[in-house]
């Protein structure tokens, strides 16, 4: 079952409401994006607006499609950017499951070539209940961007031009809170329709594999297939890791146990920094090959070793092998721990190890805890794992 009709058998009639898309002109030169840190300026008049005057709230909620560029070569990634404004004097909460916040769940963009829709290959999701954690909520006059990569969810293939749109057949908006949105209290399900955006790709491309065999080097045939599952898991793991970090935008999320347990107060660029990290981590063991060698000439104490500027290549010692498949100290989140280290991702150090350590850097040294990869892994692994949001 698809969320849309998930959502729809589960919320029933409800209350809240749509935005009215619109789409950014490439050609108008007093834009104030620049890609990809896309914000526009708070709103200095915003419109009054009665908290049950739908009509009036539809009018006043925009989202804007832009392109990062017009043309893309056969191996780039489509990079939309997807912006979210609430114009009115109300603040609201917004379902995340049909926006791209956090990737996408479900077909929500119309993609046409030569007036032939283009077939939709990513996933659909069925929600069981929803969560105050499923809303994102927007102040009078918020303004929220993401970026995510079209390709990845639709089969471009053939070199020409596209044109998008963004079409949900239902977005849950409200102005009372996540808790009572949770709760199924007052809801109106409506669908909204964006203006089109054109794309044009300059050669054919091939379809993105969802998980890369790595490479080894010296590993027997029971290390080759261990490594095979510890990499999925390592990519379960810092994709998870990732969209937990994407729930809401660091200006108006709400502090978690996890985050401040492994990274300590939040500070609005400290939170982008992790959240790009996670976002690198994520991208790099999902599309590309990581080579593995596995030594036996180590130095006894070592468990695994890198060279930060000797691209997704690890060097796995005797002591690896002794850790667990799952849980605190595991072989995936050792994976994730040297992935931080590669300066291309999120160049870390190795300031101090094991949780006690990593727990006081994050409450004394927040600064460091976020450049220190033994607080990714632990984040990663979130054994046992911490509430959601503060009691």
């Amino acid at each position: 079952m698809s969320c849309t009709k998930a959502l729809r058998t589960m919320i029933g009639l409800g209350v809240t409401l749509i935005l009215l898309v619109g789409c950014h002109n490439p050609q108008d030169k007093t834009s104030q994006a620049s890609y990809p840190f896309f914000r526009t300026a708070p709103l200095s008049t915003r419109t009054s607006i009665h908290p049950h005057d739908y009509k009036a709230l539809i009018q006043n909620i925009s989202v804007v499609l832009e392109a990062k560029q017009i043309e893309y070569n056969g191996a780039e990634p489509v990079t939309i950017l997807f912006t979210l404004t609430n114009e009115s004097d109300l603040t609201i909460s917004i379902s995340r499951w049909d926006i791209p916040f956090d990737g996408l769940y479900n077909d929500t963009f119309r993609v046409v070539k030569d007036d032939q829709p283009i077939k939709y290959i990513g996933p659909l999701s069925m929600i069981a209940e929803t969560r105050p954690e499923d809303y994102l909520t927007l102040r009078p006059g918020e303004v929220i961007s993401t970026t995510f990569d079209l390709a990845v969810s639709y089969e471009l293939k053939i070199p020409g031009e596209y044109i998008i749109h963004y079409e949900s057949d239902f977005l849950v908006m409200s102005s009372k809170y996540p808790k009572k949105l949770a709760e199924r209290e007052d809801f109106i399900i409506k669908g909204i329709i964006s203006s089109e955006i054109p794309i044009r790709l300059q050669e054919a491309r091939l379809p993105r594999p969802s998980f890369v065999q790595p490479v080894t080097k010296h590993c027997s045939q029971q290390q080759q297939e261990i490594l095979i599952a510890d990499l999925q898991n390592a990519v379960q793991l810092a994709c998870n890791a990732k969209r937990v970090l994407n729930k809401r935008p660091p200006d108006i999320r709400i502090e978690t146990e996890r985050y401040l347990t492994w990274f300590g107060e939040y500070v609005k660029n400290r939170v982008e920094n992790v959240t790009q990290n996670f976002r690198k981590i994520c991208y790099i063991l999902s599309t590309q090959a990581i080579t593995f060698e596995c030594r036996a000439d180590c130095d006894p104490v070592l468990i695994s070793s890198m060279t930060p500027d000797i691209e997704y290549e690890m060097n796995l010692c005797n002591g690896f092998w002794e850790l667990v498949s799952s849980g605190t100290n595991s072989r995936p989140g050792t994976i994730i721990h040297e992935m931080s280290h590669f300066h291309v991702i999120a160049d870390t150090d190795d300031m101090v190890y094991g949780k006690p350590n990593c727990m006081n850097l994050a409450a004394n040294s927040p600064e460091k805890a976020i450049n220190n990869a033994d607080n990714y892994k632990y984040f990663a692994e979130n054994d046992p794992p911490l509430k959601p949001d503060k009691p």
